[in-house]
Order: C-alpha cells, then structure tokens, then sequence
C-alpha cells in the first residue's frame, strides 16, 4: 500500500512539475496576414484608411499584402509602416500629383517589398527605406 502511495504521490509531483514549466515557457507568436484589396471606385484617402487600418492593427512580425488597382491617383498615398511590419505591395497603383509631389509617401521603420511584376507606383519616396523586389 505504501508502494502505491509514494508512486501515486511521485507521479503527482512530475506531473506538477511538467504542468509548471510549460506554463512558463515562452510560446511564439504566429505572424499574421491581413490582405487588403483596393479599388478604382476607392479615392485616395479611403485606400490610405484600408491600408493604415490594416498596418496599425498588425503586430511585430506580421504581413500586410496590398492587392488590387487603382489607376488615376490624384494625391499623395501617405504610409507610416512601424518597426517589424512588413507590406507586400502587389498592387497596381499610378496617377498623376503635383510636380514636386510624390505618388507614395512612406515613413517608418517596418519592411516593403514590392512585386517586381507590377511595381510598387509610378512615383514613390520612400525616407530611409531599403526597397526588395519579389
């Protein structure tokens, strides 16, 4: 009966143990994709919105993929993409701004990767960026 005891106790206590250090060990966090499709009907500023909204709601480590097309931008398409946020431009995006105006404007300290297919826009300044083609 003894026996039983100290071997039911000692497999008690190993599995308070294995129970205890997983719950203190680090878990990855997933990355997460959020696509955004723009359109011709969609102005400028409803696409900055979408894709902000998209930007601002990812994480560390996420993607944000823009798809779709809008031809005949006629103002400036302001980004603020954060430090460990990658956008994957897809989309086709072109227009016409003001001479001394950019097409794209984009600030941050996150990732852009443009499809080399498509190309990210006509017109595009990017402060501080390293651009890779996919």
């Amino acid at each position: 009966m003894k026996t039983q005891t100290r071997e039911g106790i000692s497999m008690l206590l190993a599995l308070m143990l294995a129970f205890a250090l997983f719950s203190v060990m680090p878990t990855a966090a997933l990355a997460v994709y959020f696509p955004v499709v723009i359109a011709e009907t969609d102005t400028v500023g409803e696409i900055q919105t979408l894709i902000q909204n998209a930007i601002d709601g990812a994480a560390v480590g996420d993607t944000v993929t823009v798809m779709g097309s809008k031809m005949g931008a006629d103002e400036t398409l302001y980004l603020d993409i954060p430090e460990g946020v990658t956008v994957v431009w897809k989309a086709e995006h072109s227009g016409a701004v003001g001479e001394r105006e950019d097409l794209i404007y984009i600030i941050g300290g996150g990732i852009v990767k443009a499809n080399g297919e498509n190309g990210a826009a006509d017109s595009v300044r990017y402060d501080s960026y390293e651009i890779t083609t996919i």
